[in-house]
C-alpha cells in the first residue's frame, strides 16, 4: 500500500480494499501510541519544525493529521476526484 501513484489494475483491487479491513485491528490498538511517538520525535529542534513552529502547526497536528487517501473508504473514493 502506498507505493503506486494512480490506480491500479483490477486484479489488485480485492486485496487492497481487504488490507485495511485485516490490518485495522492493529492499526487500531497502536495508533494513538504512535500517534504520541511520532508527535515526541517531530517536538525535536529541527529546521523542519522551526519552519512549522512560524506558521502555529504544533508535532501533535502533524502526528494526527489525516490525508485523503487515509480518509476514503474505498479505493472508487479515493480516485474519484483525480
Amino acid at each position: 500500500m502506498g507505493h503506486y501513484v494512480g490506480s491500479l489494475g483490477s486484479d489488485a483491487s480485492d486485496l487492497i480494499e481487504t488490507s485495511g479491513l485485516l490490518a485495522a485491528p492493529i492499526m487500531a490498538k497502536y495508533e494513538a501510541r504512535f500517534e504520541k511517538l511520532l508527535a515526541d520525535f517531530l517536538s525535536m529542534e529541527s529546521a523542519l519544525m522551526a519552519a512549522y513552529k512560524a506558521i502555529r502547526v504544533t508535532p501533535m497536528q502533524l502526528a494526527t493529521a489525516r490525508g485523503f487517501k487515509d480518509r476514503s473508504e474505498t479505493r472508487r473514493d479515493f480516485l474519484l476526484p483525480m
